[in-house]
């Protein structure tokens, strides 16, 4: 069980939370891209997508209760003004340049 917790854990940086889903990639350099598929949270389930540049976040199923994802200083998200794990939809946050 420990090649899936580095996977989620250390190289994805997912941190849940009460009421928040942290993201922190640190992907290894042979690595440009890393998904995790129906990822369980809160009820819902989500598909994440970590790159150098980019963290996507589909929302398959919404959470049962307000929740929200994080990513770490120096990313922006671009289209929403909260990453809202409980509504369906498609979230990208970028690296600031």
């Amino acid at each position: 069980s420990l090649l899936p917790a580095i996977i989620l854990y250390g190289f994805l940086g997912i941190t849940p939370g009460p009421g928040a889903l942290k993201i922190a990639p640190r992907l290894p350099e042979a690595c440009p891209e890393m998904r995790i598929e129906r990822l369980a949270y809160h009820g819902g389930l989500f598909t994440i997508t970590a790159a150098r540049d980019r963290i996507v976040i589909e929302v398959i199923r919404p959470a049962l209760r307000p929740a929200w994802a994080s990513a770490p200083e120096g990313w922006q998200l671009l289209e929403a003004p909260a990453c809202a794990l409980d509504v369906s939809g498609s979230y990208t946050f970028a690296r600031n340049p």
